[in-house]
């Protein structure tokens, strides 16, 4: 299950600023975003970023792990540019760092002609030979809107979507952090 929320302001023609929360819960690992995020826009261009804190619990044995449930906590970061070319195409790229760990990203969305549909695709690399590759259909919904519209005065992108790329890399050996409590899974 997910669950995330922004609050925020934001002046389409210059920038946003707010807090961000976001998380995933299962029966295998909780896992806790919150922050502060900002992004200012430029005519073609967009730069942006989010810092805050993450707390990764997991209950699955894990690399990093010598016992079955450990809990970390993490300092998270993101760091973005975007370039429209044309109002309906984005290309981005990216820097993250979440487990002690940095990820670099470069992405790609296009708007199609069918209102409200986009292409999109990001690749991606990080520490310890981690390798992504998403690509997919989304749907926005509110008007007819240029992309760079959607993105400048509709919701901002939930912190899933933001950080959901390196979840997996939790439940592989982070970087110099220390259990703040281990042992058996409460029932």
């Amino acid at each position: 299950m997910g669950y995330g929320g922004h609050f925020f302001t934001r002046n389409p023609s210059k920038g946003l600023f707010g807090l961000a929360v976001g998380g995933t819960h299962s029966t295998d690992f909780n896992d806790l975003l919150a922050g502060v995020e900002g992004e200012l826009y430029f005519n073609k261009f967009t730069i942006g970023g989010f810092v805050g804190y993450n707390n990764y619990d997991t209950r699955v044995l894990s690399t990093f792990a010598s016992c079955v449930n450990t809990q970390r906590d993490f300092a998270a970061a993101r760091l973005f540019a975007a370039i429209y070319p044309v109002d309906n195409l984005m290309i981005s790229a990216e820097w993250l760092n979440r487990f002690g760990k940095n990820f670099y990203v470069i992405g790609l969305e296009y708007q199609t002609p069918l209102r409200g549909v986009t292409l999109l695709v990001d690749g991606g690399v990080g520490d310890n030979n981690y390798r992504q590759v998403l690509g997919g259909v989304r749907l926005y919904f509110g008007g007819n809107k240029s992309l760079k519209d959607r993105h400048r005065k509709d919701d901002p992108e939930n912190m899933g979507s933001t950080f959901g790329g390196t979840s997996g890399a939790g439940i592989a050996s982070p970087a110099k952090a220390t259990p703040k409590s281990a042992g058996l899974p409460s029932v």
